[in-house]
């Protein structure tokens, strides 16, 4: 269910409905786990235009101040500064683990043994190696539609001509005959 929340009255109302205008979700959730505070308590009396605050249980600025000092792993963060991605701490925490992985990965293939491991990788990371395999794939498949006559490609293969190397070398076969039966004769 869609929430307008272009009502809502007092001076930091704006900037309050704009942020739950995007991240709604993120921003109820994390309000509520970190500091037991109900968004809905905020919108009842802005949508109201309850000025004083001292009846109000939560005002914009509250609001706006508790969103700010959100810890950097909270769902609200994540996707408004990050995209979804892990905060700088989460990269350090998986960079140790990370290293000594492919130090053990080393010292296998130095002993001659192969060692396969699986490195942590932040959503990000996930999404680019993702997004790499999709325009691998894409210039794989544009490159055999052009080797495979580019237009002629929707036909069917016995109506293709398909040269082989051997085919090739027979034609230079020939062409060698016909040249020494030319100089010969």
């Amino acid at each position: 269910m869609a929430v307008d929340y272009a009502g809502a009255a007092g001076p930091y109302a704006g900037e309050v409905a704009a942020r739950l205008r995007y991240y709604p979700h993120e921003i109820e959730a994390d309000l509520r786990k970190h500091y037991g505070v109900r968004i809905v308590d905020w919108w009842r009396h802005a949508a109201l235009g309850d000025d004083d605050p001292a009846e109000q249980p939560l005002t914009g600025r509250e609001v706006l101040a508790l969103l700010d000092e959100l810890p950097d792993y909270s769902r609200f963060r994540t996707e408004s500064e990050r995209e979804g991605d892990w905060p700088e701490f989460m990269y350090l925490l998986a960079g140790g683990p990370n290293e000594t992985k492919m130090l053990r990965k080393d010292g296998a293939a130095y002993r001659g043994r192969e060692m396969s491991v699986s490195l942590f990788e932040s959503p990000r990371q996930k999404q680019d190696r993702d997004d790499g395999r999709k325009l691998s794939r894409a210039a794989h498949d544009h490159l055999v539609k052009q080797m495979s006559c580019g237009a002629n490609a929707d036909r069917p293969a016995r109506n293709r001509r398909i040269v082989r190397e051997t085919d090739i070398d027979q034609k230079r076969a020939a062409a060698e005959m016909r040249r020494k039966a030319v100089n010969h004769g």
